[in-house]
Formats: structure tokens, sequence, C-alpha cells
């Protein structure tokens, strides 16, 4: 289970479906999402998305990178799809909490 929560982490642009974690441990998909809401209390796909926005969340604040590299970087399809599960986590676009962090450096 770490092994995988750790290749999730280390490799968040990479291909992350449930199949490919489960191949890469050596157990079912069945398995592997009964592991994740065991011991992390989420799926592997909710895990994958959450680990994505907290990386992207940490580019914003660290860097000048434009978004939609951000996005790409973060493992996310479209700049879209970061915006909506940013939104979600988060509760404002990426753009906002860049913008929302430099006010609490400067300020």
């Amino acid at each position: 289970m770490c092994e995988v929560v750790a290749f999730v982490t280390a490799n968040v642009a990479g291909a992350l479906d449930t199949t490919s974690l489960a191949r890469r441990i050596g157990i079912s998909e069945r398995q592997l999402n009964r592991l994740f809401v065991d011991h992390l209390g989420l799926p592997p796909g909710r895990f994958v998305r959450r680990t994505r926005v907290e990386a992207a969340a940490r580019l914003l604040d660290s860097t000048a990178l434009p978004v939609a590299a951000v996005a790409r970087r973060g493992g996310f399809g479209t700049l879209d799809a970061l915006r909506q599960a940013f939104v979600a986590r988060f509760g404002v676009s990426p753009s906002r909490h860049r913008s929302a962090t430099a006010e609490r450096l400067v300020g």
C-alpha cells in the first residue's frame, strides 16, 4: 500500500488509473479499492485526484509557471479539468488561489 501511495505522489503526471496501480503491486483492482478505502478512507481514483490537485497547488504557490503548465505537470488533461478539481477541493479557481497566496506573502 505504501508503495502505491509513494508512486502516486512521485508521479502525479503519469498514468495512474486503478488498473495500472493494481498491476504495479500485483493485486486485483477490487483489492486495491478495498485497501485504499480501509487505509485512506477513499478509493484510489479520488486519492489520485486529491494528490494531483494538491501538487498543482504547491506549484502555483512556489512557481511562476502558467496555469496551463501547472495543469500538465499536475497530470490534468486540460486546464478545465484542473479548474474543476481545484474548485471542488479548495473552493476557488487556480488563478484565484495563486493571487490569494501572493497577497498573503506580500501583506
